[in-house]
């Protein structure tokens, strides 16, 4: 991606990628509550989902952007993530427990 007519695509995928971080986040922390129930371990988890978001974001930079760091690069991505909490979150959270409730229903028959 070379020359300035790519960037709002470029801003758009630092988006997308702070908005999948923050879905991956959420399901790492899911995990963790279920599977550790507060464990000293669930912070080893949390530790290796940044680290391997990071790693993603520097494949990434390395593949699609020729490693040039520009500083909407990042707020693109706390721009994704703060999209993601404020308002697909909510709307997720939403969906699950609609999808509780049908199949709450269906068992208690």
């Amino acid at each position: 991606m070379e020359g300035t007519l790519n960037q709002p695509y470029v801003a758009l995928l630092c988006i997308y990628i702070g908005m999948v971080c923050g879905a991956l986040y959420d399901g790492v922390q899911l995990c963790s509550k279920v599977l550790l129930r507060g464990r000293p371990g669930s912070w080893v988890a949390e530790v290796v989902f940044v680290l391997l978001c990071g790693g993603i974001c520097i494949g990434i930079w390395y593949r699609f952007l020729a490693l040039r760091l520009r500083i909407f690069y990042g707020l693109g991505m706390i721009l994704g993530l703060g999209i993601y909490r404020a308002g697909i979150r909510s709307l997720m959270g939403m969906l699950i427990a609609k999808i509780r409730d049908v199949f709450g229903k269906n068992r208690k028959k």
